[in-house]
């Protein structure tokens, strides 16, 4: 998991997940009295079987499949095992389910709505639905902002994304309008 971490410098999520996944691995070898040097390609068919006949949708199985691959890597290097049983393996075939994005109707009339609110968070919830609309930032982007991040004249925000990578993000005059609002009214 250091090496995860550190090395690889992965997420604190995704460290957790592929624990998780080895985990589950480790329990199903322990349960199949399968020694972990032992693993071969039917042993993962079996696994994965399991899995999938107990809910594990595909896309999970993949991220498994993954993190055992990366983990029996890491034992081949460090010499604890001769062979990675999981390179090579054929991939699972999945539907790539786009998400379900709103209409510009659906937007408008989220806005709309939120503009009519009296209460308290109001003036917060219109300017990060503005933002997020505008700039097209992921949520946890949005979290992790702070005041020095924005620079309201040339209308950008300097983020931190996935795999501690920075870049620059326009935002909208309507989202500057209802950031300032925001800040003005009730920060």
């Amino acid at each position: 998991m250091d090496y995860l971490r550190f090395q690889r410098r992965y997420s604190p999520k995704t460290v957790d997940s592929y624990r998780r996944d080895i985990d589950k691995f480790d329990f199903f070898l322990a349960k199949e009295n399968i020694l972990f040097d032992n693993v071969d390609e039917d042993v993962i068919t079996l696994f994965l079987q399991q899995e999938m006949n107990s809910g594990v949708d595909k896309r999970s199985c993949k991220r498994r499949l993954s993190a055992l691959r990366g983990y029996y890597a890491y034992m081949q290097k460090k010499g604890y095992v001769d062979d990675n049983p999981f390179i090579g393996l054929p991939v699972l075939k999945q539907k790539n389910a786009l998400p379900r994005a709103l209409l510009k109707e659906e937007v408008d009339l989220l806005l709309r709505e939120n503009e009519k609110r009296e209460d308290e968070l109001a003036l917060r919830d219109q300017a990060i639905l503005e933002l997020l609309y505008s700039s097209g930032m992921r949520a946890s982007e949005l979290l992790s902002i702070s005041s020095q991040d924005i620079d309201f004249r040339s209308r950008v925000i300097r983020l931190v994304g996935k795999g501690d990578k920075e870049r620059l993000v326009p935002f909208s005059s309507k989202a500057e309008k209802a950031m300032r609002e925001y800040q003005k009214e009730s920060r």
